[in-house]
């Protein structure tokens, strides 16, 4: 089994912002924090802090002039995945 760490509600949520995010905007490049702030209920500095918490294990970022990108990593990737399913799992027990 993968090993997740643990993360709080809010953390969870800005990953799962951040995939699909970037999955709703099919661009070449990662959202930027405004973009990201434009798609979701939070202000920027939540996803700067969530950026300097979590990085480098689940959030990358990238310098793109004076926009910053996040993107999730191949570990933040797996994380979510594992995250949904087990929400899932919960909504199916009624939980």
């Amino acid at each position: 089994m993968t090993e997740i760490p643990y993360l709080n509600e809010n953390e969870i949520r800005g990953l799962f912002y951040i995939q699909d995010i970037n999955h709703e905007l099919d661009q070449d490049k990662p959202a930027t924090i405004s973009q990201l702030v434009d798609h979701s209920e939070w202000r920027s500095n939540y996803y700067t802090n969530l950026w300097k918490s979590l990085h480098p294990e689940l959030i990358n970022r990238e310098k793109d002039g004076n926009n910053t990108r996040l993107n999730l990593t191949e570990t933040g990737v797996k994380t979510v995945s594992t995250y949904k399913k087990l929400n899932q799992l919960f909504e199916e027990a009624g939980l």
